[in-house]
């Protein structure tokens, strides 16, 4: 995965905001428990309808970018 794919969520992932496909924007590690947790990689992802963060685990690639 890399900037530009087109990426959704898992179809196995119960989504509450209902986000379906987006572009892979940015990458990142979130910390759990104010850093003293495991780090969780994160992507930012631009949406449909608008630009959010999420586990990395949870999306999959449906295009690469070139």
């Amino acid at each position: 995965m890399k900037v530009g794919d087109l990426v959704r969520v898992k179809p196995s992932d119960s989504d509450i905001r209902d986000r379906t496909a987006g572009v892979a924007i940015k990458f990142d590690i979130y910390c759990l428990d104010n850093g003293n947790g495991p780090a969780v990689p994160i992507v930012e992802v631009l949406w449909v309808d608008k630009l959010s963060w999420i586990a990395k685990d949870r999306i999959e690639v449906i295009s690469e970018s070139r």
